[in-house]
This record gives structure tokens, C-alpha cells and sequence, in this order.
């Protein structure tokens, strides 16, 4: 067995050196000793850099640890596993982070150097990639890469990563410094260089099943990321499983699902121990691949992402050393998942807030509303469709969430609550994504009111006078209302700018306009037609629109009076005037100009037109002495 040291590996050699070295300190007590272990080597053989690891031999090619900020008293963060390749000079690095942290995908950050020389190889190399990619979130579970450099002893290793633990970490060897010898002179193929099917050091059970044998476990209902915490595989170093019996264990119960979006399997481990267990598992028919998944409590439930398809034969150990194949098999297919509607869930969060404004968006300052009830239905809404799942937003966060939704087309819709009106569709269709949220918010506002009567004078006129009710350029009703009719009623209104106008009408005078806030009981008296009206949520205001009738038109004629004149035996004197007036409606005093006329000394006829219709008095005016007048104060 190849000698290790302290950077991870079991070295038999080093238990033996301290028996040793307690020999010949108990046989020289004043004497001392100075032995050292070899220095550490690479395992020998090549890697293809291609983000999938599944070549290396986690158990072989294992070289040290990654602790935070380089410290090795600090936490265990990442890995590094080492190869060499003796024909090409080309070394080969694989990190990958420590179960429940990410690495993150920050190219300058993933590097191999040799003390403060210039960088072997970093995230921007053409001979680098991540493992398991994740773009959308700009993590991974690690990186491999290769990078040139000559065989010999360097003292200054140094490989660096950045990870999220609680926050962006530094995960670096020790002290940002170890030993590395590369020595050809000895080098023999091994298995690492060649892969089996079988891991080298992984005895199997006497009867290999293969995946028609074996029965499978129907993958359970996983876990959406918001309800269990997601870990990453963790191919931490460990000894190949050992088919050690551990008759006290029951097997692990392993559950799966597919998300199409990421194209990573989630898988759902649970410890059916009532101990806490390590539980790992590996790929039928790959070599190399045992995933040790770690610790898990009695009873604890864990999820991870994988990225291979294949059946997952299950191991488990009391002591994450000796492993037990235990509790059957559990496939994971693409294909077979899809088919069977095995996909990633995902979620709806539909949200409810009070829209005061009515622009559909919640401002600052407007309330969300809890206590609503919301439906969900699959695709889009039929005539009396049935909802596939109710809910009322919570009254604390205006909330509700319908989960373990397959992905695909759904639609939400709000419920009707009267004195309300929406201010987005009360119906919106919304797209599900495995293991995502999405989101849908409505909002909705009170609604007001406009009423508006009418009063005549006098009240039993039968007359209607048309109205019209706007906001800007649109026609929000059109009526018309006579002083006998019920008051007419807009319904609910969303707050904003109205206008109300009442046509003219002919023999009525519009005598008052009266608006009041019914609500508030605030009162305002306008004249000007059209009125205006600033609504307010929830506010009714009530209108009265009052109209006079006319007094009818007077009626007109024309009177005409004849002058005779009776000369006698006398010379008619040719400048004698006769002076005629009338009194009446149009003259009422008989002195107003118009209401006298004259006639010449023969007399004639003379007419007054439009006159009112009336009694009307003529007289004739004093014509002088030696005249007698008959007929004159005649009422006509």
C-alpha cells in the first residue's frame, strides 16, 4: 500500500513509525530519534477534464484536505484528490466541496500554484471545468482541471477554492502549503489508471444484481428546497465499502425525482435506523463510483442532487468505514421519470394587496390583505371547471402557497368579495417550474358609488331629462330620470375623475345642483353643469339635479281703433289732430311711449300690434274747445 500522511489518508506505515519510535524512546530514555514519513505522492494515471468525475477513485486518489482560510484548525470545507500522468508530465486535480457547501463558480478563485509563483491552472484554463454546474445559481460541487509540471519534490503546493458556508469562504490546503513528490522511477499501471466496473477496494456480494433482478423502491415525494435543506453529494474519502454485516441497520429508504429544467436527479435519502447511520450508495455497473452521503441522524431525511442516470444499490455503516449493501436498489432515468410523472415539484405563491390607487401595482403604503380566498386550476379555467386546490391568504403575510405542483400550465383566480372590485384580471395563468415558486399577486380596491335623483318643479311633471356619466373619454352610463323615478345607481365604481351632465331641457330651468358625501355625510351645492366628482374608495356621493318649469309664453294680438270726425256746418280746419291712447298689459299706465297715437282733421283708423293679450282702456285726449267726444274710455 502506497505510504500517506496527515492531509487524509490512513497510513499503516505512520501507525507503524509510532510504535517504533515509543520503542526506542522507552529503550534510550536520553536519547532522540528523527523519522519521517515519505513524502506524499499523487495517484498515478490520467482524467479526463470534463466536469464529470466519475474516473477518479474517491478512495484512491484522495491527498488532502481544504480547510477554510487554509487553517487546518478551522472546518473541513473541500477536498482535493490528485493524479499524475508519468507520459505526459501532466498533473491532474479534482476538489470537490464537503457535504452542506458549495463552491462557487469564481474562476480566478479555483487554482493550483506552487508558493506565490504564477498560477498552474485556474477557472479561466481551457483544462478546467466545474463539476455539476449550476449557472442559474453560480455554484457547483466542484472543479477537476489539468496542468503541466515536471517530475521532483515541491515543498508548496498550494490549491484554492471559493465556497459558500455561512456565507463566501476560503477553502485552501494547509497553510496554503503542502508537500508533493512526484516520482516516476517506480511507477506501475494501477487501478486507478484503468477503471473497472467495480470500485478496486469494494468487495461485492457474492450474487451481483443487476437492475431487471433487483426490485426498486417507487421514488418517494421529495421535498420541494423550501421544505428540506438540499446537501450536495459528498465523495468525501472513505474506505470502499466492505460487506461487513451490520445486521443492527435496516437499509435506507431512497426517493427521487427529475427536474428538466437543471437535468439533475434530487434525490431523497432517509435513515430507517433508530441510530445515527452513514449511508452511501453506488452506480451498478460503474467503477469508481461509491458517493459516501454521510452522517445522518435516526430518522433524518436529507436531499441531494446527482446527475447520473443508473441504479443506486445502497450501502450503509455504524461508523462510516465498514459498509453494508443494504435495502435494495433505486433507479434514476430520465426517461423513466418523465414518463411516470417523477418530476420535481414546484410551487405557487399567490399574494393579495388593497390596489387604493387602482393602477394594478402595490405602491408604498398600500396594505396587503389576508383572508381571501384563492383557487388554482389546472391549465386554463372551463365554464364551471372544478379548482384542483383552494386557499385563503394568510392574514399575517397575504399569502397562500399551493405545493407539490407538477410542472406545467395552471391558472389562479381570486374570489369575489362584495364591495370589492379587482384592479388586475381576476384570473391569471401562471407556468410552474420544478423546485421554483412562482409568483402572482392581485390587487383590489373598494368601490364606490354615484347616485344621482331628480326633483321638479312642479313635482308631478311627467318630463325626463337625459343624463350622461363619463370618466374622460369614456361613457360610463347613460339615463334619464323624471322627479317620480327611483334614483338612478352606478354600481360599483373604481375610484377616480367622473362627470355627470344633464341635457338641456326645453321649458325647464336648472335651479340647483346638490352633491353630498353619503359616506361621510359632507354636503356641497354646485350649480355648474357638468359637475365633477373626485370618487374615492369606497365613498358613495349622491347628486340632485333640480329643474323649474318655465311660465307659459304670453300670447300677442293687435287693436285697432277708428277716429270719426263730425265737421258739421263748420270749415274743416286741416291742422287738427285727434290724440288717441290705450292702456293695458303692454301699457299698463297709458303714458308709456307707443301707447298714444293721432290722427289728421278728417279722422281715420289706427292699430297698436303686439300688444299682450288683455283688457285695454282708449281714450281720446282733450281735443280743444267747441269739440264734443263720445266713445272715449270704452274698455276693450
Amino acid at each position: 500500500m502506497r505510504n500517506t500522511n496527515q492531509y487524509g489518508r490512513k497510513s499503516f506505515i505512520g501507525q507503524t513509525f509510532a510504535t517504533v519510535l515509543l520503542v526506542i524512546i522507552l529503550a534510550w530514555v536520553t536519547g532522540s530519534a528523527a523519522l519521517a514519513a515519505n513524502p506524499p505522492q499523487p495517484a498515478y494515471g490520467s482524467a479526463t477534464i470534463d466536469g464529470n468525475y466519475g474516473e477518479w477513485s474517491l478512495a484512491n486518489d484522495f491527498f488532502a484536505n481544504m480547510y477554510r482560510a487554509g487553517k487546518p484548525d478551522k472546518q473541513i470545507e473541500s477536498h482535493l484528490y490528485l493524479r499524475y500522468d508519468c507520459a505526459t508530465s501532466t498533473g491532474y486535480a479534482l476538489v470537490l466541496a464537503a457535504p452542506g457547501v458549495d463552491v462557487l463558480m469564481q474562476p480566478s478563485d479555483a487554482f493550483v500554484k506552487l508558493g506565490n509563483s504564477t498560477k498552474l491552472v485556474d477557472g479561466n484554463s481551457p483544462n478546467f471545468a466545474w463539476v455539476q454546474p449550476n449557472a442559474q445559481s453560480g455554484r457547483a460541487q466542484g472543479w477537476e482541471a489539468s496542468f503541466s509540471l515536471a517530475p521532483g519534490s515541491y515543498t508548496n503546493l498550494n490549491v484554492h477554492v471559493q465556497v459558500y458556508d455561512d456565507g463566501s469562504q476560503t477553502s485552501a490546503v494547509a497553510e496554503r502549503s503542502i508537500p508533493l513528490t512526484i516520482d516516476c522511477s517506480s511507477v506501475t499501471p494501477t487501478p486507478s489508471e484503468t477503471p473497472t466496473e467495480e470500485p478496486s477496494e469494494t468487495p461485492t456480494p457474492s450474487e451481483t444484481p443487476t437492475p431487471s433482478e433487483t426490485p426498486t423502491e417507487e421514488p418517494s415525494e421529495t421535498p420541494t428546497p423550501s421544505e428540506t435543506p438540499t446537501e450536495t453529494p459528498s465523495q468525501t474519502p472513505t474506505e470502499t465499502p466492505s460487506q461487513t454485516p451490520t445486521p443492527s441497520l435496516p437499509g435506507p429508504s431512497f426517493g427521487s425525482c427529475y427536474n428538466p429544467v437543471t437535468r439533475l436527479f434530487r434525490l431523497t435519502v432517509v435513515n430507517k435506523a433508530e441510530v445515527p447511520a452513514y449511508i452511501g450508495y453506488d452506480i451498478y455497473g460503474q467503477g469508481n463510483s461509491f458517493v459516501n452521503l454521510g452522517s445522518f441522524a435516526a430518522g433524518e431525511t436529507k436531499t441531494f442532487e446527482v446527475v447520473q442516470e443508473g441504479t443506486l444499490r445502497k450501502y450503509i455503516s455504524a461508523d462510516g468505514r465498514k459498509w453494508t449493501q443494504k435495502g435494495g436498489t433505486h433507479v434514476l432515468s430520465i426517461a423513466g421519470h418523465t414518463a411516470n410523472n417523477l418530476l420535481c415539484k414546484g410551487s405557487v405563491e399567490a399574494c393579495k394587496f388593497q390596489d387604493d390607487n387602482a393602477n394594478g401595482i402595490q405602491d408604498a403604503g398600500e396594505i396587503s390583505l389576508g383572508n381571501w380566498s384563492m383557487m388554482l386550476y389546472a391549465g386554463t379555467v372551463e365554464e364551471n371547471e372544478q379548482p384542483i386546490a383552494t386557499g385563503v391568504t394568510d392574514p399575517v403575510s397575504s399569502y397562500v402557497t399551493f405545493d407539490k405542483l407538477l410542472p406545467g400550465e395552471y391558472t389562479v383566480c381570486e374570489g369575489n368579495v362584495e364591495g370589492w372590485l379587482p384592479t388586475i384580471a381576476l384570473c391569471q395563468p401562471i407556468t410552474v417550474v420544478s423546485e421554483q415558486t412562482a409568483s402572482v399577486t392581485f390587487g383590489n380596491v373598494q368601490g364606490g358609488r354615484i347616485i344621482v335623483d331628480k326633483v321638479t318643479g312642479p313635482a308631478d311633471a311627467p318630463d325626463k331629462f337625459d343624463f350622461s356619466l363619463t370618466q374622460g373619454e369614456i361613457t360610463v352610463a347613460s339615463f334619464a330620470l323624471s322627479g317620480a323615478d327611483t334614483p338612478f345607481d352606478s354600481g360599483l365604481l373604481l375610484p377616480g375623475a367622473y362627470t355627470i351632465e344633464e341635457a338641456a331641457a326645453a321649458g325647464w330651468d336648472l335651479t340647483d345642483v346638490t352633491c353630498v358625501d353619503v359616506t361621510n355625510q359632507l354636503q356641497a351645492s354646485e350649480l355648474p353643469n357638468p359637475i365633477s366628482i373626485s370618487l374615492q374608495a369606497g365613498q358613495t356621493v349622491m347628486c340632485t339635479f333640480t329643474n323649474t318649469q318655465q311660465p307659459p309664453a304670453p300670447e300677442y294680438g293687435s287693436l285697432t281703433v277708428t277716429k270719426a270726425v263730425n265737421w258739421g256746418d263748420a270749415t274743416p280746419d286741416e291742422v287738427q289732430t285727434f290724440e288717441i291712447c290705450i292702456a293695458g298689459p303692454s301699457f299698463p299706465s297709458g303714458n308709456e311711449q307707443g301707447a298714444c297715437q293721432s290722427v289728421g282733421h278728417s279722422g281715420g283708423s289706427l292699430t297698436w300690434n303686439n300688444l299682450e293679450a288683455g283688457a285695454y282702456t282708449v281714450t281720446e285726449s282733450n281735443p280743444g274747445a267747441g269739440w264734443s267726444v263720445s266713445g272715449s274710455g270704452v274698455s276693450v
